[in-house]
């Protein structure tokens, strides 16, 4: 008993430095004992003078004679058996660790890229799917894993990912914020419905930011309730509209989350509705300034123009001591128009309905703009008292009208 112990001693202590020559001792003592079998297998194995496979491979099997569920000696003995080109013996070996560790996320991914390297990318895509189910945050390493290797999208919803809202969405969120536009399309169209609604809407906005925003309007319209929309625009056909110019709606709504209003919320100011103050429809938006802090205010959207067309943004506003310098005014601008940028003057005091106006003529090649009502930030020194904003009926159509251009 006393020799069992010591020899248990011995091994443990050579297994924890790593010491061949303590490993070597420590098999002489207890040749039976797997893990200093091991250890003197990975010794050979990864050796940085010259690895010994053959060696490696055998001591691998003697410590699996003595333990037949040592996990990491099959997983290893397969390494190297791919190494020394044993690839029948490779895959076997495998085959057994999978049976031992398949159940275990982190060895599901060393698995998973085992079966990727040898060409095998079906056994690959099954052990990958198995680890996102069981640790779905591992889904973005896999994703860059498989889109490395240009994988087709198809190949990505039918074998790789688990088919759940948190995968696919996850899956989306990786081909965005990678810019890929190209294959986010593709796997939207292979998602059946499991993409949330706010990848979407990303979706359209990365087709905008690659300029390419006929097709980001079309997938506004189909896929984000862009159809349902009427808009206020000329009475031609692709004329630019202004979405929920009424307010009718929320700001921020879901499906206005590509296009339709945007606006910046922060301390200082709140947006409301007012169905007592407004100036056509059922309400109009209220944006109120405690009059402390005074912070800038916009509120926008894109809009889709015709390059080298002239139109005019008109908007009914009513003002309730509005004293600061920067006002109230109408903006048209998007840098990616060569800094396009145009507006109104600013509107201050206290006033009743009125409507601004802004005419404008789009640069050649322009066809996407940024429309909306700001207000600048108030400077420390400037006056400062609260003060109320109404906007209502905002609309957005050619200039001169059809019927001016006729006569």
């Amino acid at each position: 008993m006393v020799y069992r112990l010591g020899a248990d001693c011995l091994a443990d202590i050579a297994c924890r430095s790593g010491n061949r020559v303590a490993l070597s001792i420590a098999s002489r003592v207890d040749p039976g004992n797997a893990r200093v079998l091991y250890g003197l297998a990975l010794k050979s194995h990864y050796s940085l003078k010259r690895p010994e496979l053959d060696k490696a491979i055998c001591l691998y099997k003697l410590a699996l004679g003595r333990d037949p569920f040592y996990a990491q000696a099959w997983y290893q003995m397969a390494l190297a058996c791919r190494l020394a080109g044993k690839n029948s013996d490779a895959g076997d070996d495998m085959a057994r660790y999978e049976m031992l560790r398949g159940t275990y996320e982190a060895d599901l991914w060393n698995i998973g890229v085992f079966r990727l390297d040898g060409g095998q990318e079906d056994l690959a895509a099954a052990a990958f799917r198995r680890c996102i189910e069981l640790r779905p945050d591992s889904e973005a390493g896999v994703s860059g894993l498989f889109l490395l290797m240009n994988t087709p999208q198809s190949y990505m919803a039918e074998k790789v990912l688990p088919r759940t809202a948190e995968a696919y969405s996850g899956y989306m969120d990786y081909l965005l914020g990678s810019r890929r536009t190209d294959d986010a399309l593709s796997f939207f169209r292979l998602s059946s419905g499991f993409v949330s609604p706010d990848r979407l809407a990303s979706l359209c906005r990365l087709l905008i930011a690659d300029r390419r925003s006929e097709e980001a309007w079309d997938f506004w319209r189909q896929f984000l309730g862009g159809a349902r929309e009427a808009g206020v625009g000329g009475p031609g056909a692709g004329d630019p509209v202004m979405i929920n110019g009424g307010f009718e709606r929320p700001v921020g709504a879901e499906d206005e989350t590509c296009f339709g209003w945007r606006a910046r919320r922060g301390p200082g100011l709140d947006l409301s509705y007012d169905g007592n103050v407004r100036a056509e429809g059922k309400r109009s938006l209220h944006i109120a300034f405690d009059g402390r802090r005074e912070p800038g205010f916009w509120l926008w959207q894109y809009i889709r123009v015709k390059p080298d067309s002239s139109y005019e943004l008109k908007a009914e506003i009513r003002t309730r001591n509005v004293i600061t310098a920067g006002g109230i005014y109408l903006e048209v601008w998007n840098q990616a128009c060569g800094g396009y940028y145009a507006r109104t003057a600013a509107l201050r005091g206290t006033a009743d309905w009125r409507e601004m106006q802004l005419e404008f003529k789009t640069p050649m090649g322009c066809r996407l703009l940024k429309a909306g009502i700001l207000r600048q930030e108030a400077l420390k020194l400037d006056l400062q008292a609260p003060s109320d904003v109404w906007v209502d009926d905002v609309r957005i159509s050619p200039f001169p009208p059809p019927a001016e251009l006729k006569k």
